[in-house]
């Protein structure tokens, strides 16, 4: 059974147990019921999450060239706000959005304009900034502000129009038009549209999608590697040309946690024409879906967590790649290494945030953090994953392994010295491995590594 629960002026929520969009803003008490998991599977966050794309900017002065510089730096710091509400709630952005013109040029990589038009006096363009990512969030960290990072699986919307000439999908429909050009990969809270195909329109049905048929909604989530499908419907009253339009929007979610439903309301506002209002309706929904991700995956800094992972570091070039992306994820304040094998590392890693969001944040490195069987954690770079099938032969240090561990490059040959029980030996005494040389030194101290942040 549904329970309603009206949040304001036009806006009710059916089910706040399943989807709690709005809720998040309004207490905390809801901050476990959304149902969008907020324990996220590690994705590997694309570098277009701190590149901010098609910033407009119109500036005018004395001249064209002061101009494009005033514009230039005017576009800098939208960029840099537009960042900011990606990762930072709404409610604590406060002033960081008013960071001096300098320090956000340092936080960045470069920009790049397209669309220039220039007159004597004026320049417009559409800007495209780079931020660095690791800059940004020991800044976010330095400020003392709240920041998500972690990244949602997908989420495919599946936008579905009526008005007084019927109710349309795939054809003839604004609404889906308008979403296919809105969608975008570049928040934390990915959101996809159906291509409309042929294989589309053959299997997705108006009364199947509108009913959440599963038999439907679940083969199409698939296709499209998402893990949620939300039912945008909207409903077209009233004219434009009067200004007498209004929108009622019911959207609704189909998952593996349990469907839910959020319905909104839009009154045309004075000289809005039909591409503005759907933009308020899909960016209130859009807002809505992303604060809720936020506030539900925030890092919390604060007393070190400590997580013991086995890492597969088979020669001393894969150490090197993984100890030095450690050293540049904001969420990672210390290493210690516990020991070391022909194939691997045994080390303990002092971390902010949830085991959850230190994932998310390693992929970010292209490091996968993940348990295996036994719900052990182990790491290893995407392009170099542990053998299959996973058999790492990790011990405690100074404890043989059983069995043969796969041979390491960089060691040398039996009866040159080498270390032939395959299992983690100490830092504490002389070994002939380089591998392990490197990570434990003789009389090496066993503190934990600091990393300081930027």
């Amino acid at each position: 059974m549904f329970s309603d629960m009206v949040i304001g002026c036009g806006r009710k929520i059916t089910n706040p147990r399943g989807f709690a969009i709005a809720l998040w803003a309004l207490a905390a008490v809801f901050l476990l019921s959304l149902g969008l998991s907020t324990s996220p599977s590690p994705v590997r966050a694309e570098s277009n999450l701190f590149t901010v794309r098609d910033v407009p900017v119109d500036a005018t002065a004395a001249s064209a060239v002061e101009a494009r510089e005033e514009a230039i730096a005017e576009g800098h710091r939208e960029a840099f706000a537009m960042l900011l509400s990606r990762l930072v709630p709404l409610a604590e952005v406060g002033d960081a959005s008013g960071l001096p013109l300098s320090e956000i040029f340092a936080l960045s990589v470069d920009f790049s304009v397209r669309n220039e038009r220039t007159s004597g006096v004026r320049y417009l363009a559409d800007m495209t900034v780079r931020f660095r990512e690791e800059k940004v969030q020991s800044f976010l960290r330095r400020s003392g502000l709240r920041f998500a990072v972690a990244r949602s699986q997908p989420i495919l919307v599946l936008p579905i129009l009526s008005d007084g000439r019927g109710t349309r999908l795939w054809l003839d429909n604004p609404w889906y038009d308008f979403w296919l050009g809105f969608a975008s990969d570049a928040n934390l809270l990915p959101l996809l549209v159906p291509l409309g195909d042929l294989e589309d329109m053959t299997k997705v049905t108006i009364d199947g999608a509108l009913a959440l048929d599963s038999s439907i909604l679940s083969p199409l989530a698939e296709r499209y590697g998402s893990v949620d499908v939300i039912v945008s419907f909207l409903e077209f009253k009233g004219d434009l040309e009067t200004g007498s339009a209004n929108l009622k929007v019911t959207s609704e979610q189909f998952s593996s946690q349990g469907n839910a439903r959020l319905v909104e309301t839009f009154d045309q506002q004075p000289g809005e024409d039909l591409d503005a209002l759907l933009a308020r309706a899909a960016g209130s929904l859009n807002g809505q879906l992303l604060e809720a991700w936020k506030l539900g995956n925030l890092i919390e800094f604060g007393e070190a967590q400590e997580i013991t992972v086995s890492a597969y570091t088979p020669d001393l070039t894969s150490w090197l790649q993984i100890k030095d992306r450690l050293e540049n994820t904001v969420l990672v304040d210390a290493i210690k290494v516990r020991g070391i094998s022909r194939v691997g590392s045994r080390i303990d890693i002092f971390f902010s945030g949830s085991e959850f969001q230190l994932a998310d944040a390693l992929a970010g490195k292209d490091l996968r953090l993940a348990q295996n069987a036994d719900l052990q954690w182990e790491l290893s770079m995407f392009d170099k994953p542990f053998p299959l099938p996973s058999n790492s032969g990790f011990t405690e240090p100074g404890l043989a392994t059983s069995g043969a561990s796969a041979p390491n490059p960089a060691a040398p040959s039996a009866g040159e010295g080498a270390n032939t029980s395959g299992g983690y030996t100490s830092g504490e005494g002389p070994t002939t491995d380089p591998l392990e040389e490197h990570l434990a030194p003789s009389g090496a101290s066993s503190a934990p590594q600091s990393i300081q942040a930027e």
